[in-house]
């Protein structure tokens, strides 16, 4: 079984998100984005609300560019709504939307080396509670730490 992230993002960086993808996609992780994973015909909303509830961590990379945008904040919306771990990843100062102003986040700028060692805990406590393979869960988020540090 993979472990599954659904990465939400706005358009402005899927330069960053396509060589994101690129690096986690391996035999125990599977990664979610809506431009990629969404064939052209289907609905929308659907397919990203099953993706949603079908991932084992939300993460969302937000920055000023994803402020505005109604998709993630639909996704948003989505991973609240059915209580999925969120892990919010700033690309800059722009502040968390309302609904998340209580959830702990990583600040892309900050001290890169303790980050790194709060994201692995962090990964590696889930990873674990799921029944996860521990390795493959921290790598894909070490990596998708890296790529928003970029």
């Amino acid at each position: 079984m993979a472990y599954k992230i659904f990465l939400s993002y706005w358009t402005g960086a899927l330069p960053e998100v396509r060589e994101c993808r690129d690096i986690l996609k391996q035999p125990t992780v599977e990664v979610f984005l809506a431009d990629e994973s969404v064939r052209e015909g289907e609905k929308l909303t659907p397919t990203i609300q099953e993706a949603v509830r079908e991932c084992d961590l939300f993460t969302l990379m937000w920055s000023a560019g994803a402020k505005g945008r109604p998709w993630v904040h639909q996704e948003i919306g989505a991973a609240l709504s059915q209580k999925k771990k969120i892990l919010p990843i700033l690309l800059d100062d722009s502040k968390l939307p309302d609904n998340l102003r209580d959830v702990k986040y990583f600040k892309a700028h900050d001290d890169v080396g303790a980050m790194r060692e709060r994201l692995r805990e962090l990964v590696r406590s889930e990873a674990e509670k799921k029944g996860y393979n521990e390795l493959a869960a921290i790598t894909a988020l070490g990596m998708l730490l890296y790529l928003a540090l970029k």
